[in-house]
């Protein structure tokens, strides 16, 4: 089996809950479909997406996969599970009778059919004999004018849902509705939204305790169990992670101290950052929770692949908090100056350039799928990108097993 590198992309509904998340591919290092002769191999890379974990990349929606006309014409699709999946046809696919037929046969087995990039003005021409059997037309809202897309999606509003790309602002996420769009994507969920600024002092103060004693050379077990013993609820969940199958315990541990001390420092750390992180979410937020948790548990295991373990958790740290100036409406040098981290992750934060703020832009560029940039990156990490997209798996999986 050959290599697979993929990246995903959220797809929103109107309630901001997940749909299902745009899967983009490449078979190897180059960043271009290679052409008839690796449509089997293409193949093998659907296959693949099993064995590097499909449901842990799909977080139980739906996977949206692009096919051209090759791809279809061979019966590809057939091989992914149809309540799985949603078939995009590319844009640049030439709709023949063989392209047609084959999408025929695919909603005739319950496939769910979207036209990727849809261009309104070959609606009646390129699109006509294949527009019974789509169930999704993609749409890049922001270089469509108003009254075009007004009258596309009245026409076909009762037969066909109306997916918005490019969305990148609140205000066109609002307005997209407004027009009828019912599903959204786009890098809108991690810009700032129309809120008043939240304040860190609304943390549960216990958790601030504790990071505060933990960020000292020796931290005090006695004194973080003192903290643990007035919170109910927390030490709860303290016992809980401990004794899950997580990490491995073989005996039953009923001591909070012994629970801390277990733990270690380090873990005990990431996961109090976590109970911050998760405390911010929201309907409105929860995707960006979850890719703030995602980047931070690939930073900490590129920091052990860069041989700087002993600044693991720094990297953690910064990884899942960097979009915190979105999720609390502020501005990031603000929010800094009331954490106790370490300067070097306050300037990779602020993008300061430096080994952190590299390893940062690698995963932010991953989630657009800006392959380019993601393999420069690379090279100039001396990382191979099979390693790479290894870590991204594994952080994924990850962040699944803490719901």
């Amino acid at each position: 089996m050959s290599d697979v590198y993929v990246a995903r992309q959220p797809i929103f509904d109107k309630e901001m809950n997940i749909y299902g998340y745009e899967l983009l591919y490449r078979k190897s290092q180059n960043n271009f479909f290679e052409g008839e002769s690796d449509d089997e191999a293409t193949a093998a890379v659907m296959d693949n997406f099993f064995h590097m974990g499909f449901e842990e990349l799909l977080d139980g929606s739906l996977g949206f996969v692009n096919f051209a006309e090759n791809l279809l014409i061979k019966e590809v699709p057939l091989m992914l599970p149809k309540d799985k999946v949603v078939i995009e046809i590319l844009e640049r696919t030439n709709l023949t009778d063989e392209v047609v037929e084959a999408c025929r046969k695919l909603k005739e087995e319950g496939y769910i059919i979207a036209l990727d990039d849809f261009i309104m003005k070959d609606e009646e021409t390129r699109y006509a004999a294949i527009m019974e059997h789509v169930d999704i037309i993609k749409i890049e809202f922001a270089y469509k004018t108003i009254n075009d897309q007004m009258r596309l999606l009245k026409k076909y509003k009762d037969k066909i849902t109306f997916l918005a790309e490019k969305v990148e602002t609140r205000e066109d996420y609002a307005l997209a509705i407004k027009l009828g769009y019912s599903l959204f994507q786009g890098y809108f969920f991690c810009k700032p939204m129309m809120m008043s600024a939240k304040s860190i002092g609304t943390f549960e103060n216990s958790l601030l305790m504790i990071i505060n004693e933990l960020n000292k050379p020796e931290p005090d077990y006695d004194s973080i169990t003192s903290i643990f013993e007035r919170d109910l609820e927390l030490s709860y969940k303290l016992l809980r992670l401990v004794n899950s199958a997580y990490y491995g315990v073989r005996y039953q541990i009923e001591s909070l101290r012994h629970a801390a001390v277990q733990l270690g420092a380090k873990k005990l750390a990431q996961w109090i950052n976590l109970l911050l992180l998760k405390g911010l979410k929201n309907p409105e937020n929860s995707e960006l929770i979850k890719a703030s948790i995602i980047r931070g548990k690939m930073l900490s295991m590129l920091a052990i692949l860069y041989k700087e373990e002993r600044a693991e958790s720094d990297y953690f740290i910064a990884g899942i908090f960097t979009s915190i100036d979105v999720l609390l409406g502020r501005r990031m040098d603000d929010i800094l100056s009331e954490l106790p981290l370490e300067d070097f992750v306050k300037e990779a934060l602020l993008g300061q350039e430096g080994k952190l703020r590299k390893a940062i832009d690698l995963i932010l560029c991953l989630e657009k799928a800006q392959w380019e940039s993601v393999d420069r990156i690379l090279e100039s990490m001396s990382i191979p990108l099979d390693t790479f997209m290894s870590i991204y798996n594994e952080a994924i999986k990850w962040q699944k097993s803490l719901i």
